[in-house]
């Protein structure tokens, strides 16, 4: 199974946004906005109004993460501003994760959630089978650039060898800081998850204008790269 990328879309440069996406609808698989609200993380990031304007111009679908103390909140919110997939976090669902899960879905959206480096997967064992995706923090929420947490190798491999008993849901991913070594480290622990969502990725190919050593290999290669070449 090929890794695929879901490129985080917090980092970008705001002055070059269509550019970006215009340069990254041919080269990653989905989108991800990660909305922050200032209390479940100390960070305000991206707004359901962010995720509309995205929509237009975007040719990938766009899942939202929910990083919010109250999640029910920018549910409705977001779906209607076109999110494909939404995934709040399993810490604040804990006491109606069946009714939001069912609401999502009855939305038209798929159903995410996601784990934090120290909450236990067995923390969504009994609603796991709902889920369409699960994601896995390697990084602390909260902030982009942040270094990986190493122990979560050990987590990404358990929960691959879970997708072998049918403890996960169809399509599994890891959030993974955009250097080699994690991203080498992570598939190799993990070869059965299929996405690979890169915090600040499209941020950093368009600042530094020149592919990621290491992500470049791991995205399909396209045709057309032309603003992804070293600037003159």
């Amino acid at each position: 199974m090929k890794p695929e990328f879901s490129v985080s879309l917090m980092c970008l440069d705001y002055l070059r946004i269509r550019e970006q996406i215009e340069a990254l609808n041919s080269r990653a698989d989905y989108y991800h906005i990660d909305i922050m609200d200032g209390h479940f993380c100390k960070n305000i990031t991206l707004s359901p109004d962010f995720t509309r304007a995205i929509k237009r111009i975007s040719t990938l679908p766009v899942e939202v993460h929910l990083m919010t103390e109250h999640p029910n909140d920018f549910i409705g919110p977001v779906r209607e501003a076109g999110a494909d997939i939404i995934s709040p976090h399993a810490e604040t669902i804990n006491t109606d994760a069946f009714r939001t899960l069912d609401r999502i879905k009855a939305l038209g959206a798929g159903a995410g959630v996601v784990l934090n480096p120290a909450t236990p997967q067995e923390y969504i064992r009994h609603y796991v089978s709902r889920l369409d995706i699960i994601t896995i923090m390697t990084v602390d929420v909260g902030y982009a650039g942040q270094p990986f947490i190493d122990e979560m190798l050990e987590r990404l491999g358990s929960a691959g060898s879970g997708k072998k008993k049918r403890d996960m849901p169809t399509k599994s991913r890891s959030t993974v800081p955009v250097t080699r070594q994690p991203l080498k480290s992570s598939w190799t622990r993990a070869p059965k998850f299929s996405f690979l969502a890169v915090p600040g990725f499209s941020a950093w190919i368009m600042t530094q204008m020149r592919p990621i050593p290491g992500c470049a290999r791991f995205l399909r290669t396209k045709p057309e790269r032309p603003s992804l070449r070293k600037a003159a």
